[in-house]
Order: structure tokens, then sequence, then C-alpha cells
């Protein structure tokens, strides 16, 4: 069954004590998880996700 999840956000790279420049990292919310946007994107790619009216729902289909 799918799971609806949240609208696409994005949020900042939180690094502690690291020589690394600070990132703006987007996040998606898939299936009640909070994930990195592109982890959405490859569920979309593999067809394990769909974007129904701006949400990214994932799941299997009854059947």
């Amino acid at each position: 069954m799918f799971t609806p999840a949240a609208y696409r956000r994005a949020a900042s790279c939180r690094t502690t004590h690291s020589v690394l420049p600070l990132r703006q990292i987007e996040f998606t919310a898939l299936g009640g998880e909070l994930v990195p946007y592109s982890v959405g994107q490859a569920a979309l790619r593999s067809k394990q996700a769909l974007l129904v009216g701006g949400l990214l729902v994932y799941g299997t289909t009854p059947g």
C-alpha cells in the first residue's frame, strides 16, 4: 500500500568540527522518514515511488 510523504523541503547540513564548507542539502520525507532528496529521486527512477499532487509516495500496489 502506498504511504503519503511530506512535501520536499531543504535543510542545512549540520557538520561538527569539520573543515568542509557548509552546504545546503535538500531533504524529502519518504514513507514518513526524512531522507536526502537524491534518495527520493532514486526511488522515483526505480519505480519504487510516485509523485502524486506534489507528494512523494512509495510502497507496493495490492495484488
